[in-house]
C-alpha cells in the first residue's frame, strides 16, 4: 500500500503543460529566430498514487497519475521547441501525428520552455492528429510547489505508513495466494 505517499503530496501542486490542440480555434506551430516551436497549455497538477501497488497479480494502473486542477485564471500558453522535421510532418497534409508520441519528444528534446516569441511567425498544423485516450499522456509534469515537503506532510506521512501501509501490505501479501487462482480463471474465462 502507498497512502502515505499521497498524504505527503497533500497541498502540493505541479507546474504542468498540456499538449492540448482541442484548447484552441486552430492549432498552429509557430518559427521564431529560425526555431520551430509547438504551444502547450499551462496547467497546475496535483500527483494521485493508486492506493495499492501490485506488481505481482494487478500490475496495470501502478503509476502515480497527474490529475488537471481547475483554475480561475485565464488560460496561458508557453512554447517549447522542436525539430525541423516534427515541424515539417505536423504542417503536411498527409502528416501523421500522436500528441503521446509529440509528449514524450518534447520530454526528451533539450529545450526550455518560453514564455513568449520573438516576431513569430505563425504556420496551421494541416497533419491528422491522433489523440491518446488517456490525458496522461499529453501532460508533462515541472517543478512541485513547495518544493520541500512541509513538517506536517511528513509527519502524517510517517504515521500513516505505520499504521495503515505497513499493515495493509502485510495483509495484502498474505491474501494473494488466494486471491491468485480467482485472477487466473478470470482472465482465463475473459480470453475464451
Amino acid at each position: 500500500m502507498q497512502t502515505s505517499k499521497s498524504i505527503a503530496e497533500m497541498g502540493c501542486h505541479y507546474e504542468g503543460k498540456l499538449i492540448s490542440p482541442t484548447e484552441c480555434s486552430t492549432w498552429n506551430i509557430y518559427k521564431s529566430r529560425g526555431k520551430w516551436y509547438v504551444p502547450a497549455l499551462r496547467v497546475d497538477l496535483k500527483k494521485r498514487y493508486p492506493t495499492i501497488h501490485d506488481t505481482v497479480l494487478f500490475t496495470e494502473n501502478n503509476e502515480p497519475v497527474y490529475e488537471v486542477l481547475d483554475s480561475e485564471s485565464p488560460q496561458k500558453f508557453i512554447y517549447h521547441p522542436i525539430s525541423e522535421g516534427t515541424a515539417q510532418v505536423l504542417m503536411r497534409k498527409d502528416g501523421y501525428v500522436n500528441l503521446g508520441d509529440l509528449t514524450e519528444e518534447i520530454k526528451s528534446n533539450p529545450g526550455a520552455w518560453v514564455e513568449s516569441l520573438d516576431k513569430p511567425a505563425s504556420y496551421a498544423v494541416r497533419a491528422h492528429i491522433e489523440y491518446p485516450q488517456d490525458t496522461q499522456q499529453r501532460l508533462i509534469a515541472g517543478t512541485r510547489t513547495p518544493t520541500e515537503l512541509p513538517v506536517i506532510n511528513r509527519a502524517l506521512q510517517g504515521i500513516d505508513l505505520l499504521l495503515v501501509d505497513v499493515p495493509g501490505t502485510i495483509i495484502y501479501n498474505v491474501a494473494i495466494p488466494f486471491m491468485s487462482p480467482f485472477k487466473f480463471f478470470s482472465e482465463f474465462n475473459l480470453n475464451y
